[in-house]
């Protein structure tokens, strides 16, 4: 395989990411919506979905979605535990959904 084709294949699959972070966004969006108007606790799927996106956006070359997503991540798992609280977890859910549908 040529470098050409190489790249013609990792530019293709960036564009299936940059569709999934803006399906990720949309999820986000619903888990915000939950963090806000239901009980008081970091909705089910949401550590995960921080995750993965923070990986993957990493292997794609959206650093700063990543270190959002980590972020996001570290705040839930600071929550979580007691350290740190919803209103930390919910304004870096809101900075990773605005930076992702920026990009």
């Amino acid at each position: 395989m040529t470098s050409l084709q190489d790249s013609a294949r990792f530019a293709t699959a960036t564009g299936h990411f940059i569709a999934r972070m803006r399906h990720d966004a949309v999820a986000l969006a619903r888990f915000r919506a939950g963090l806000r108007s239901g009980p008081p606790a970091v909705p089910e799927g949401l550590l995960s979905c921080a995750h993965k996106l923070a990986g993957a956006s990493g292997i794609f070359d959206f650093p700063a979605v990543s270190a959002l997503a980590s972020a996001l991540e570290d705040s839930i798992i600071e929550a979580r535990a007691g350290r740190g609280t919803l209103a930390e977890v919910d304004a870096n859910l809101t900075a990773l959904i605005e930076r992702i549908e920026s990009e």
